[in-house]
């Protein structure tokens, strides 16, 4: 009797497993179209959304937060590329500020010196 038990359970997890093994490499492919064709979506949308920021001027803020958002090496590419020119207008436009600050600053110097 406990022979016979102990045969159907083997054959029953012999039968189970490769059931088992089927049903989770089914379920991992369907979770991996699912999450492409969102993605998809996705990546389109956020093309959209750096095109149009091309348009108006994002701060550098926008981007970073569109950067972590970013599943596509690609679209992180781009909106890496946009990140570096607006923090390199940015810097541009602080350096322009602080020269003429200091150009502003230096006729009142002298006056004093005078």
């Amino acid at each position: 009797m406990l022979e016979s038990t102990v045969e159907l359970l083997g054959g029953l997890f012999l039968i189970a497993l490769p059931l088992l093994i089927t049903f989770c490499i089914f379920g991992s492919i369907v979770a991996a179209l699912r999450a492409v064709s969102r993605g998809s979506a996705t990546v389109s949308t956020r093309r959209e959304e750096i095109t149009m920021a091309q348009g108006e001027r994002k701060n550098w803020r926008e981007l970073c937060k569109a950067a972590l958002d970013a599943r596509d090496p690609d679209e992180l590419l781009e909106i890496v590329q946009e990140l570096s020119k607006v923090l390199k207008r940015e810097e541009l436009v602080r350096r322009d500020f602080r020269e003429a600050r200091e150009l502003t600053s230096l006729p009142a110097q002298s006056e004093v010196k005078n």
